[in-house]
């Protein structure tokens, strides 16, 4: 029996991209059941508001930069982008030279903070060390332990992880 390395053994179907909307769906339940003041926009805020949201788009601009250089990226080494997929070579070029993680990098502290602002929801800044705790956990962990694996031969890896951070 043929066993492959898979970058999730305890569940191939977690995504990042499920956590992202888990978490923004949570948000917006708690911003409509438990209104927080902090970022919602209210018109005594007027003046504030434009700017919270300007910064807001521009994180957003930045979050959707970053994935789609990720995309890209992985398209030019031929790596699957889905989580879980078995990969073939280690990526330490483009988005990868400054992140071990520039996806799940640019979800929480780009696209995350930058839906906060624009939307004027204090819980999704709340919720920003619960996101960074389960991306760690649910997605970064897995992968970084598959990839130490799949890459100790030479000490690929160790090198990688010396000249990178994990985040940024």
């Amino acid at each position: 029996m043929n066993k492959t390395l898979s970058a999730h053994p305890r569940c191939i179907h977690r995504t990042s991209e499920f956590l992202g909307i888990l978490l923004c769906a949570a948000a917006y339940i708690l911003q409509h059941s438990y209104p927080l003041a902090f970022f919602s926009y209210r018109s005594d805020q007027s003046s504030c508001i434009h700017v919270y949201k300007a910064i807001g788009y521009l994180l957003l601009v930045f979050s959707a930069a970053i994935l789609k250089s990720t995309q890209i990226e992985m398209a030019t080494y031929g790596q699957p982008h889905e989580p879980g997929k078995p990969t073939t070579a280690l990526i330490t070029t483009g988005p990868f030279h400054y992140s071990r993680n520039p996806t799940y990098t640019a979800i929480i502290l780009f696209l995350q903070p930058g839906l906060a602002l624009v939307f004027g929801s204090s819980w999704l800044v709340i919720l920003l060390p619960i996101s960074y705790g389960l991306f760690w956990y649910v997605m970064v962990k897995p992968e970084e332990e598959y990839l130490q694996e799949k890459f100790r031969v030479g000490g690929e890896w160790r090198k990688y992880c010396e000249h990178t951070r994990r985040w940024l």
